[in-house]
């Protein structure tokens, strides 16, 4: 049976009804798609994956309450079957790359236009595919699920690092204090088999975090 010939269920995590509004007609007119849910939050999210069968979710970044990073992330880590394209505001590569290794099917801008949209979608449902809009100047990673095998908060510090950051810059941005980015800094370093930051960052490009 071809797959096109199902019936797929779609959920709409945004925390702006406007937005939301504005997809949900564009949805709907893809032949394939059943049921379409809504979200505002992260934890809407999940309780939704967990009440009905859902087999897309569209999922902003920016949300209240749970934000679209912990969301994907508990979505993987509950081995929920679901595929996941990001469509946000922002289209910063890094920001790309961190939720692709997440474990997002594609990550698309809310500028995609609507053909695009529809094509990227379709990719990732039928063809397996991992999309993202062609406004977005970056080559994707070819792996999924964080491959090098780093916490959410040590890929956080890593790339704060590579963006050289001073660690008081970086504790204020994540709220940790300068002995636990130390730690964290140690931890990056031995895993990496280098004993100077220049190397971590090699390392870092080498495996495709930036």
């Amino acid at each position: 049976m071809n797959n096109e010939s199902k019936t797929f269920n779609v959920l709409i995590a945004d925390d702006h009804p406007l937005f939301i509004n504005g997809l949900k007609p564009i949805i709907e007119s893809l032949t394939w798609v059943g049921e379409i849910y809504l979200a505002y939050d992260g934890e809407e999210v999940l309780q939704m994956v967990n009440k009905y069968s859902i087999q897309l979710i569209l999922l902003d970044v920016n949300m209240p309450y749970m934000d679209g990073f912990e969301c994907l992330k508990r979505l993987r880590s509950s081995q929920f079957g679901v595929k996941v394209i990001v469509i946000s505001a922002h289209g910063d590569p890094q920001l790309v790359r961190k939720m692709i290794r997440l474990g997002a099917n594609g990550y698309m801008t809310k500028t995609t236009p609507e053909n695009e949209l529809k094509d990227g979608i379709h990719d990732v449902m039928f063809k397996n595919m991992v999309v993202k809009s062609k406004d977005i100047g970056t080559e994707l990673p070819t792996a999924q699920y964080e491959p090098i095998g780093l916490s959410e908060r040590e890929m956080e510090v890593l790339i704060s690092i590579c963006n050289q950051k001073s660690a008081a810059q970086i504790g204020e941005e994540l709220g940790i204090s300068k002995n636990t980015i130390d730690i964290h800094r140690g931890r990056l370093m031995k895993r990496a088999g280098v004993n100077s930051i220049a190397g971590l960052v090699k390392w870092a490009y080498e495996k495709g975090v930036l």
